[in-house]
């Protein structure tokens, strides 16, 4: 049985997201890729995002940085 981890986690502090994408870069390359090559493949991943849905008017959140198991960094 394989276990998964999930997480949306939002900091307006730096220091403790700086932490945990530190953990998770050293992590990703032991992570999984379940049924690889097919269409039901599900990639092991990570990401890290600039949110605006605190600005006036708010904005999307924007993907600064990915991770995938098999792949490295992607973005």
């Amino acid at each position: 049985m394989l276990k998964r981890f999930r997480a949306d986690i939002i900091y307006s502090d730096p220091d403790p997201l700086n932490d945990l994408v530190e953990e998770a870069r050293r992590r990703i390359g032991s992570s999984v890729v379940i049924n690889e090559g097919f269409s039901n493949e599900e990639r092991s991943f990570f990401s890290v995002e600039d949110c605006g849905h605190d600005e006036t008017p708010p904005v999307p959140c924007v993907e600064t940085e990915r991770w995938e198991a098999g792949n490295g960094q992607v973005i």
